[in-house]
């Protein structure tokens, strides 16, 4: 049976992702990247164009994974990570558009495995994932958390005020923001402790989505 592609939610936060690097872009990044404004246009367009045709396509999923316009997107992924690595260690200044660049780009890079997972809720068009919580610190109404995931560190700034340190538990990867004048680059999904591992990735019929659909809708229909 064939997909309604052109709602399909890894398509539709493709898209999204598409307009935060476009509208990352046209602010001051803080440094110079090794692609030219010209180059990143070009791939831009290009990502945008594969996108319009396996939004179109209504293809079921075992063709849509093998649709040629995938393979070209985690191409130009690949070509945007390589080309906007900055050549100097980050200020603080600039982490929330580096932030919003690597979503952005983790988003096409894997595509099709979210495409392999997906169901209709919104929240499976982002990374569901297992995260270790290191430390955990009040500021305010929010808890400032540093978690892990057995490759990389985040900072996460959450209204859940139970969470605990030394314990794992599920984030959704939503667009990197600023909570509390502080850089936020996941949601913790709820605050039951998680059995897997540091790293797992969690299929969206294993978790409560509905807070990431909402904020994740927010997003869609924000003009950019």
């Amino acid at each position: 049976m064939s997909l309604t592609t052109d709602k399909f939610p890894p398509i539709v936060i493709a898209e999204l992702s598409l307009k935060i690097l476009r509208k990352t872009f046209a602010t001051k990044l803080g440094f110079r990247p090794s692609l030219s404004k010209e180059n990143l246009e070009k791939t831009l367009r290009s990502i945008e164009s594969s996108l319009m045709v396996m939004k179109y396509s209504y293809l079921p999923v075992n063709e849509l994974l093998l649709h040629n316009d995938l393979e070209s997107i985690h191409t130009y992924g690949l070509q945007l990570s390589e080309g906007l690595k900055p050549a100097y260690s980050t200020p603080s200044s600039i982490q929330l558009s580096l932030a919003n660049l690597n979503w952005g780009i983790n988003i096409f890079q894997y595509l099709g495995r979210r495409i392999k997972t997906a169901n209709s809720k919104l929240g499976a068009g982002v990374d569901l994932k297992v995260v270790h919580v290191r430390n955990v610190q009040k500021i305010g109404n929010f808890l400032l958390t540093r978690a892990y995931d057995n490759n990389n560190s985040y900072t996460i700034m959450t209204n859940i005020l139970d969470l605990r340190p030394n314990r794992n538990f599920g984030v959704a990867f939503l667009p990197p923001r600023e909570i509390g004048g502080k850089l936020s680059e996941a949601m913790y999904i709820d605050s039951e402790e998680r059995e897997e591992e540091a790293g797992a990735l969690l299929a969206p019929n294993q978790v409560d989505l509905r807070g990431v659909d909402a904020i994740l809708h927010q997003l869609i229909v924000q003009k950019f």
